[in-house]
């Protein structure tokens, strides 16, 4: 049940817990203040999305696909096993968005932003965290967008490929 009131109904069972996990891994994880942690419908299913900020070094710019994996390498990948430990029980709902918003740090890269989205299912964030599947695994399972629009990413070739 995707419902404005199922997605209410389990976002207030599940806040406080919302609430510590900003608290506890807010240095880390760099959430946007303005965008607090939701429950939100996406694809037929109920996601746990977290609005967060990527800042990569000036020299890592690149294609907006180069962007893509490295927030996801640098950034989304380590937030994983951290986020999961506080989710040990059965969830009621079927996975966790992370939208970055992926900045260049560096006077050059001002005004440089992408915007990033990563939907994953739990089974498949589950596998990842036991070290059972990889991280391109786990995107080919997942839901890519950037800028809004619907792409496949291949790590190696996004981060190895040219920078045109």
């Amino acid at each position: 049940d995707t419902s404005p009131a199922a997605l209410s109904s389990l976002q207030s069972s599940n806040q406080q817990m919302v609430d510590r996990i900003v608290k506890e891994l807010d240095p880390q994880v760099h959430f946007v203040a303005y965008a607090p942690p939701k429950f939100v419908a996406f694809r037929q299913g109920i996601y746990l999305e977290l609005s967060l900020n990527s800042t990569l070094p000036a020299p890592d710019a690149g294609s907006r696909y180069k962007l893509a994996a490295m927030a996801f390498d640098d950034h989304v990948a380590h937030l994983i096993r951290p986020l999961l430990a506080y989710f040990k029980d059965e969830q009621t709902f079927d996975g966790i968005g992370f939208s970055t918003t992926v900045h260049l740090a560096g006077k050059s890269a001002a005004g440089t932003s992408e915007a990033v989205e990563f939907y994953f299912p739990l089974s498949s964030l589950r596998c990842y965290e036991k070290y059972d599947c990889t991280g391109q695994q786990l995107l080919d399972t997942g839901t890519v967008l950037i800028n809004g629009e619907r792409v496949a990413l291949d790590l190696q070739i996004a981060e190895g490929g040219s920078s045109h």
